[in-house]
């Protein structure tokens, strides 16, 4: 909120300024996560997972909201760049682990959550010698969200958005992965199939620690959310999800081993198109998201007027979509 009051504040309220920084950080995103699942495995595994990140509805949609979702994909993927970078021997990327790990705690608390969990999985896979600059960086990032503490501490207290979100039921699970793949059985079961030949031909070859620790990025975040909305208050809900959804991704297609270009290229392009079809005509994205139900009523009573200028339009909507 604070960096959309400055941000409006200078280039105004126009939906091209208001999105644009939203859509700059998920692209962002993109560039890390292609950089981190290349590093951990190769760029046949990294270029499949990014032709089905960049062009599902999920992640379309929650990444150009001006809602700290976007913010929120681009502070992990940064911090699971900079951890790789940490480990790997860059020893400036300790100081790119305590920055983007309080980013992600000022970002959103799920975006906190997982930054706490990848920092538990690096410290499992540091050596002797790096646990000390891991803790150091924990520490820092810690010290650089102290200010925010007594907010978060209060903010905790309340009894989440109960108000209007409901706890998950039996098929909230199953809901969210059909959304995932955009309630396109033809998309699912391409993933499937790319996915099973890879493991198969393959077995993800020295990717299995790999594997299990994106499984748990995106696991821990769904379990802990689901044990809160279900004994203290109502807080899971898909958006929430999408900070560790990037690394399920890549954990489904660390099967393959790194392929000649024209096929990694060939697989990844049929995914997107796959993709971008169900997005366009089967979920019908641009045409619906761009299409303010708000908008259209409000257009409706206008020429209603014009064609009764006695007549009388009774309406409840926001107030800044009235003329």
């Amino acid at each position: 909120q604070v960096f959309e009051w400055l941000w409006t504040g200078l280039f105004g309220t126009s939906e091209f300024a208001v999105k644009l920084p939203f859509v700059l950080l998920s692209v962002a995103a993109l560039l890390l996560l292609y950089r981190f699942a290349a590093t951990w495995t190769n760029p046949t595994v990294a270029l499949l997972g990014l032709a089905f990140l960049g062009t599902v509805q999920y992640t379309v949609l929650y990444g150009q909201l001006a809602r700290p979702y976007a913010a929120g994909l681009f502070t992990t993927a940064l911090l699971a760049d900079q951890l790789t970078r940490a480990l790997g021997g860059r020893q400036r990327a300790w100081w790119g682990v305590a920055i983007a790990a309080a980013a992600c705690a000022y970002t959103h608390h799920f975006a906190l959550l997982l930054a706490g969990i990848m920092g538990l999985s690096a410290l499992s896979l540091a050596t002797p010698a790096q646990r000390k600059p891991l803790l150091l960086a924990g520490l820092g990032g810690l010290l650089l969200y102290a200010p925010h503490l007594p907010i978060f501490f209060r903010q905790l207290g309340y009894a989440g958005v109960g108000q209007w979100l409901d706890p998950p039921g039996t098929y909230w699970l199953p809901d969210h992965l059909a959304w995932v793949f955009q309630f396109s059985v033809l998309l699912a079961a391409l993933v499937a199939l790319v996915a099973v030949i890879g493991w198969a031909r393959h077995r993800g070859k020295g990717h299995r620690a790999f594997v299990w620790m994106c499984l748990a990025w995106w696991a821990l975040p769904l379990v802990v959310g689901w044990t809160y909305s279900v004994w203290r208050a109502p807080v899971l809900q898909h958006s929430v999800l999408l900070f560790g959804f990037p690394y399920a991704v890549f954990a489904v297609f660390a099967g393959w081993a790194h392929l000649p270009v024209k096929r990694t290229v060939l697989m990844s392009s049929g995914i997107a198109v796959v993709s971008v079809c169900a997005l366009v005509f089967g979920r019908r994205h641009f045409e619906l998201a761009y299409t303010s139900k708000y908008e259209a009523s409000v257009e409706q009573g206008l020429a209603f007027l014009e064609q009764e200028p006695e007549g009388l339009v009774l309406t409840s909507h926001p107030e800044e979509i009235i003329p």
